[in-house]
Order: structure tokens, then sequence, then C-alpha cells
């Protein structure tokens, strides 16, 4: 599988759609450089997701203060970046 390909069985396993696959390393991004989210950088689709998020209680954002997340939903977002984006490395250092 390609790095950043969107495999229907991964997001079943993670119960993610392809918008909010799209939107989590930029919002990883921002919460480790303590930046706030760029709405010139993100489609009306990722707003209506992070407000989503805020709404279920996984997220803040603010203009002066940035984002912040629960460490379950931080979990959450480094797995799915992990099965999604990272090559793995199988066994001997082999990739």
């Amino acid at each position: 599988m390609q790095r950043g390909h969107y495999d229907k069985q991964l997001a079943k396993k993670h119960n993610v759609t392809i918008d909010e696959l799209r939107i989590m390393p930029y919002f990883q991004y921002c919460l480790m450089n303590s930046q706030s989210i760029d709405p010139a950088k993100i489609s009306s689709e990722e707003r209506a997701i992070l407000s989503k998020w805020q709404k279920e209680g996984k997220i803040t954002r603010s203009c002066t203060n940035g984002c912040s997340t629960t460490k379950e939903f931080w979990d959450f977002i480094c797995n799915v970046l992990y099965d999604f984006y990272v090559p793995k490395l199988e066994k001997e250092g082999e990739i």
C-alpha cells in the first residue's frame, strides 16, 4: 500500500472518512507547534469536521490559543496516521 492511500478496510477499522483522514496531519501539526488552524488552509468540509470534534469534546480550537485535544483523541490520531501514512518496519530493518 502506498503512503497516504485511502484504504477502505483501514477506514472501517478506524471509522474515519477520507475528509477526516486529510485533516488529521494538519491538525496534529498545529497541536505539536502550538498553532491555530489557518482557515485559508482548510475546506468547508474540514471546518465541519473540526466543529464536530469540538462539539464531541475531543478538541478545542481558538484563534489566539491554538488547539488542544484529549489524550484519547491524540492517541487515536496517531494510530490512524501510523496506519495510513507511515512505512512499516517489518523484520530486521526492512521496510
